[in-house]
């Protein structure tokens, strides 16, 4: 039982909104269903919007998750990110609280993978980009 809504019914409240993942409980569930859910399209998802964000030349994690999440921030507006076919797919394949969270990690691990490389803004110094690595996995559902 999760121990959000335990804690709330010992003091005789009831949970208006019972939220997913807000205990221990709930997450170690949350990251067993996430170890044993195939990410293919999620990570199919996810380089197709890298591809289509690559006219900028500034794709970073944050952006990359604030387009797949469907933010409508002012900067992803200005920039017309709205705009491209992969804008909110993440909130279809991410459909949990924390989803954002989640994505940024899914995005870490396939950096680590080779899925996608990272390259130093060479002005600042400061800023990573993402570019598209080996994705032949990807397309043959072995990632």
């Amino acid at each position: 039982m999760c121990r959000h809504i335990g804690v709330l019914s010992h003091f005789g409240e009831g949970a208006s909104n019972p939220g997913e993942y807000s205990c221990d409980v709930c997450t170690r569930r949350a990251v067993r269903e996430d170890i044993q859910t195939d990410k293919t399209e999620l990570a199919k998802t996810v380089i197709h919007c890298v591809i289509e964000m690559q006219p900028l030349r500034k794709v970073t994690v944050t952006w990359l998750s604030q387009v797949l999440m469907g933010s409508a921030s002012a900067e992803i507006v200005i920039n017309g990110l709205d705009k491209l076919t992969s804008y909110g797919k993440g909130n279809e394949l991410l459909v949990a609280r924390n989803g954002r969270k989640r994505l940024e990690k899914f995005i870490y691990y396939l950096i680590l993978k080779g899925l996608l490389k990272e390259r130093m803004d060479r002005v600042s110094h400061s800023n990573i980009f993402l570019t598209v690595g080996n994705v032949s996995g990807v397309i043959s559902g072995a990632i």
